[in-house]
């Protein structure tokens, strides 16, 4: 008997939790293909939705012209030494 309700408590459980339903054709972040530029900060950071860090070496972010979906992508340029994530 106990056996027969659990997949029914877990369906209902899944179906309120908060997220748990697809948000339709919207993306799950806000500028998933690097769209939302500025110019570079302090720390060298290029996208106003996107942050990273520069570790050491000659390193920088840039707003590449490869894209997937949009008309721009994240270009992690390294000349000497770069560590970037």
């Amino acid at each position: 008997m106990r056996d027969s309700k659990m997949p029914l408590l877990l369906a209902a459980a899944v179906a309120l939790t908060p997220g748990a339903r697809g948000r339709g054709d919207g993306n799950l972040l806000d500028d998933p293909s690097f769209e939302v530029s500025k110019s570079k900060d302090q720390f060298g950071l290029v996208f106003a939705r996107w942050g990273g860090w520069k570790y050491e070496g000659d390193c920088d972010f840039r707003v590449g012209e490869v894209a997937r979906t949009g008309k721009h992508s994240c270009l992690l340029y390294g000349a000497s030494g770069p560590r970037s994530g």
